[in-house]
């Protein structure tokens, strides 16, 4: 199981001898997300032996938390590793490198859990690291109708290859947009909102295309 766990990236012998000896058995948490937050690496669970103790503090393993967020530290310079792109774009999108770290950590104990569940080794290929993208789809020019402040950062993403909203939602869930210069902190916030209320915002959407729609026919309507 040593040899099984050390072929996560950047995952050593040390690492693997401290995942045994803290988590022992995957069968002792209800899923990896139980298993993260024992790790210390879910901001919004506490875990204590397997079981959900708090929904706010992070708390769990010390000697875990601290393994695995160095393995994370290490990855950040290894462009050729999925996570470690992943991580380093995470950076540059947040300007935070612990957080950056925090959440690839998460990833490798998520990994790790079903390694040792199922005995086998790290691969990409059973690794999902990216959600399913939900977002309504219209150009990127038209987020201004929804949202003013898009309007200076339109020029930005279409130079960038965003030419749609679901361009936007993936280039955000898998961090690229932290190598788009000119894209502040502000943006990432509007962007976010977004993406958390897109129904809402497709609702206002249409009802704003109707508008839309209804002005154009009165307009072409002929005169006496």
């Amino acid at each position: 199981m040593i040899r099984i766990l050390s072929t996560a990236p950047q995952v050593g012998e040390l690492t693997a001898i401290i995942w045994l000896a803290r988590v022992i058995t995957p069968r002792r948490f209800r899923n990896a997300k139980a298993l993260s937050a024992y790790c210390g690496l879910d901001p919004s669970l506490k875990i204590s032996a397997g079981k959900v103790t708090s929904t706010v503090m992070r708390g769990g393993s010390k000697p875990l938390h601290k393994a695995l967020n160095m393995s994370a530290h290490r990855l950040i310079y290894h462009h050729n590793e999925m996570f470690g792109i992943w991580e380093y774009n995470l950076q540059q999108q947040t300007g935070k490198k612990k957080k950056a770290a925090n959440a690839v950590a998460r990833k490798l104990s998520v990994a790790m859990y079903y390694m040792m569940k199922t005995g086998t080794e790290f691969t990409y290929d059973n690794y999902h690291s990216i959600r399913n993208i939900d977002v309504f789809n219209i150009p990127v020019e038209d987020l201004v109708l929804i949202n003013q402040d898009f309007k200076r950062y339109i020029r930005i993403l279409k130079e960038n290859g965003m030419n749609t909203s679901v361009d936007l939602a993936t280039a955000y869930i898998t961090c690229s947009l932290g190598s788009c210069r000119g894209l502040v902190k502000k943006f990432f916030g509007i962007l976010k909102d977004f993406l958390d209320h897109h129904v809402t915002y497709k609702q206002m959407y249409d009802e704003i295309q109707q508008t839309l729609n209804s002005k154009e026919v009165k307009n072409n309507e002929p005169t006496a």
